[in-house]
């Protein structure tokens, strides 16, 4: 006899509950080793089986809250005491369906260490889990709208619903995963669905059913990570995610709406903006340097942005920038183009820049004549929310300097975000009259995004006394001597005007 059946005899040979059958689990597990299940679910699953007529559990929890382990647990009491009236010959099924097998078999192996301290005996075979003396047996499915339906279920734990991707389409199937699976628990009058899930937006079938709320039905219970599950405080979910619109969603358990957003909040980039920016700007010694860059010839701007991260990567300070317009029905030409890129490049002593491929081909023959060699971005919509994703992270820690530039101060104020129905999250950048597309800011996420870079070898040294300030000035003086300028585009030809041949005449 298991440990778990003997705790029964407590309650006078009478049949456990559920939940008693899973409070009588907990004792045993505790003493095996297993974490303890929080106060939180504890409370929130006693009054879902309270509840004699729900049929529906909808958890809306942060990350790390303990959904999947303590769902584990739900199952195997689910198993072990529930009032299964399954047909001679037949076998119930107790469903598990993630984003992907591979995530639900990881639930099977929790189950297996559970029934295991349990002393339940019990059979694997696959993705299915057979208890030795009962026609029930625990049985994992991907989410796709392919998914089984022929079974009879005794109970589904829907595992991150916002989260699932149909492989094919992309989309999230969880409506029509939903309606296929729910007739399966028609004849099991004791089935349970459990729909688990951090949350995502206001645009899927999950919130659907948390926005329902409490009815004759259902249940609805959300707690941010650190109330779910107590050992993760608040202060360490923000040392995770500094990000704070990213730290409400993944552990505040707090959806983003399904409208435009500011993707960067304004304060973060007024804290960012150092009015005493000169540019060019030397890199220090230590120093990473790296660039990225934005190209469009017709339309949109061509833009470049350099970054200096510091020796010990803390500080991302905009070392230079440059963005062409194109003339009123004059396009940029992409050797031209390039040549004042290479410009910007060769002061800095780099050799390459990212970009994305939309224009490779029609720059990449250029950049071999400069020498200059060109860095693909991360492909895709995906890769390029993960730099902006990155970009606003670097913004809100107080990591990132930029110059005082109306342009891009206002380019980023405007940049704005929304969820897609399929899971996804797309940019929307501003555009402006008579061309310019947030170039510069494209140019400048992408500049962040770099891990690598060119290290500055040499620190400049001090001379005669001179500090580096001193030093700073005396560079400033020679450039405005030599008459240096960014080089400008009009309509006829590019211009670079060197005031030094009219000093020396």
């Amino acid at each position: 006899m298991s440990e778990a059946l003997r705790y029964a005899q407590r309650y006078q040979r009478r049949k456990l509950s559920v939940f008693e059958q899973l409070i009588a689990n907990e004792e045993v597990l505790s003493r095996k080793g297993f974490h303890k299940m929080s106060p939180w679910w504890k409370r929130s699953l006693k009054s879902f089986y309270a509840k004699e007529k729900a049929s529906r559990l909808v958890l809306r929890v942060g990350r790390r809250g303990g959904k999947s382990s303590t769902l584990c647990r739900v199952a195997v009491a689910e198993v072990m005491a529930g009032e299964h009236m399954v047909p001679a010959g037949d076998v119930a099924v107790f469903a598990f369906i993630s984003v992907k097998k591979a995530e639900a078999r990881e639930r099977l192996s929790t189950i297996c260490h559970i029934l295991v301290a349990l002393d339940v005996p019990f059979v694997r075979r696959g993705d299915e889990i057979s208890i030795e003396g009962m026609p029930i047996c625990f049985r994992v499915y991907s989410a796709s709208f392919r998914t089984a339906v022929g079974m009879t279920c005794c109970g589904i734990i829907c595992d991150e619903v916002s989260r699932w991707r149909d492989e094919e389409t992309g989309a999230n199937p969880a409506r029509e995963v939903l309606a296929s699976v729910r007739p399966s628990m028609a004849t099991m009058s004791g089935a349970h669905e459990f729909l688990s899930s951090s949350p995502w937006s206001t645009l899927d079938a999950h919130h659907d059913a948390f926005e329902m709320g409490n009815t004759k039905d259902q249940l609805v219970f959300h707690a941010p990570t650190w109330t779910a599950n107590p050992s993760i405080s608040y202060d360490r979910c923000c040392d995770l995610e500094p990000d704070e619109s990213v730290r409400d969603r993944e552990y505040g358990a707090i959806p983003m709406k399904a409208g435009l957003t500011a993707f960067f909040d304004p304060q973060s980039i007024e804290d960012a903006i150092d009015p005493n920016m000169k540019l060019p700007r030397g890199a220090l010694e230590g120093e990473y340097v790296m660039a990225g860059a934005d190209f469009g010839f017709r339309r949109d701007s061509s833009a470049i942005v350099v970054c200096h991260r510091s020796s010990d990567g803390s500080i991302y300070r905009v070392g230079d920038m440059l963005e062409l317009r194109p003339g009123k029905g004059v396009p940029l030409k992409p050797s031209e183009t390039v040549n004042a890129f290479s410009t910007i490049l060769r002061r800095h002593d780099l050799k390459a820049v990212m970009a994305d491929g939309h224009y490779r081909e029609a720059i990449c023959e250029h950049l071999a004549d400069a020498n200059m060699g060109l860095v693909d971005s991360p492909a895709g919509a995906i890769g390029n929310t993960k730099v902006y994703v990155n970009a606003r992270s670097l913004f809100h820690q107080g990591r990132v300097r930029i110059p005082d530039d109306e342009q891009m101060r206002r380019d980023l104020t405007e940049i704005q975000h929304r969820p897609t129905p399929n899971g996804g999250l797309r940019i929307v950048l501003p555009r402006r009259q008579g061309g310019g597309h947030a170039d510069a800011v494209s140019a400048l996420v992408l500049a962040l995004w770099q891990k690598g870079g060119h290290i500055v070898p040499h620190a400049r040294a001090g001379q005669k006394g001179w500090t580096l300030e001193e030093l700073d000035e005396v560079g400033d003086f020679e450039r405005e001597l030599q008459g240096r300028r960014l080089v400008e585009f009009t309509e006829t030809q590019w211009i670079t005007e060197d005031k030094s041949d009219k000093l020396l005449n």
